[in-house]
């Protein structure tokens, strides 16, 4: 395979893992996973993946409902959120990667309560922010497969998730998988994910990948969430490994229908 090539490939994996992986409760259409796995095969001793992106969903909504005082209304409202997060990952050797991490959300609720001759306009402001730590281990540098495990903790929301993942790469397709669970010790929750990546390499700078997943929260009544992503990939610079990303995802958990979007950038520095 041609080194350029296989350097595409092995960048674009960073994103294909972003596509595939999921957080065990994701609080928004923006969140992402917190481990970071690379599909790629040559040592990377020493080699630091920084990678930042912002992600936007509105979502619409309406009904009927009652206020402190017993009243009920009728209401219209829009909801924006707004993430943001930064991302750095050290491959200490060509076995182990560490990742830290830190995320801002913002959100947004403007609601039009129609009471009986008269409305009222509410406007609430929410933001959070967080941290992720992780780990990343390649059970076999060199196999076919490339089998990976990875272990991540995120705080404040106190969530501990185990992934395991594996990837293909035929050029000029990439092919990734995923299985995750997690554990929320704040809500006292657990949850299982799987995940499918369809990658291709159209030409020397650009990159686009399909990603499948499925979200099933255990001990609740919540309905299992599934994701549509589109991901595309345009190299800036190849010697630097600048890389830009833009993402499209679609959720439904079968009553609501979400739709989000990404921007990201991702560097490389040996």
């Amino acid at each position: 395979m041609n080194p350029l090539r296989r350097w595409i490939l092995g960048l674009f994996g960073v994103l294909g893992w972003v596509v595939v992986g999921l957080p065990a409760w994701p609080a928004s259409a923006n969140d992402e996973p917190y481990v970071l796995i690379e599909n790629t095969a040559e040592p990377l001793s020493g080699r630091t993946v920084y990678s930042i992106s912002v992600g936007y969903s509105p979502q619409a909504f309406s009904g009927q409902a009652w206020d402190q005082q017993g009243r009920p209304y009728a209401l219209n409202g829009m909801m924006r959120e707004w993430s943001l997060r930064a991302t750095a990952r050290k491959d200490w050797n060509d076995r182990w990667s560490f990742v830290v991490g830190s995320r801002y959300h913002r959100l947004t609720i403007v609601e039009e309560r129609m009471y009986a001759g008269h409305r009222e306009e509410i406007r609430t402001v929410e933001g959070t922010w967080g941290m992720q730590l992780g780990i990343q281990s390649k059970w076999q540098p060199g196999h076919p497969l490339e089998p990976k495990a990875g272990l991540a903790f995120a705080w404040p929301e106190q969530t501990v998730e185990a992934q395991l993942g594996w990837s293909m790469v035929r050029d000029p397709v990439v092919l990734s998988g995923s299985l995750g669970y997690g554990k929320n010790f704040k809500n006292e929750t657990t949850a299982l994910t799987a995940g499918f990546g369809l990658g291709l390499v159209a030409n020397e700078v650009l990159s686009i990948e399909l990603g499948l997943q499925h979200l099933m929260a255990m001990e609740t009544w919540a309905s299992p969430t599934n994701r549509l992503a589109l991901s595309v990939g345009y190299v800036v610079d190849h010697a630097r490994g600048r890389q830009v990303n833009f993402e499209t995802a679609f959720w439904s958990d079968g009553e609501r229908f979400i739709v989000s979007f990404g921007l990201g950038w991702t560097a490389r520095r040996l």
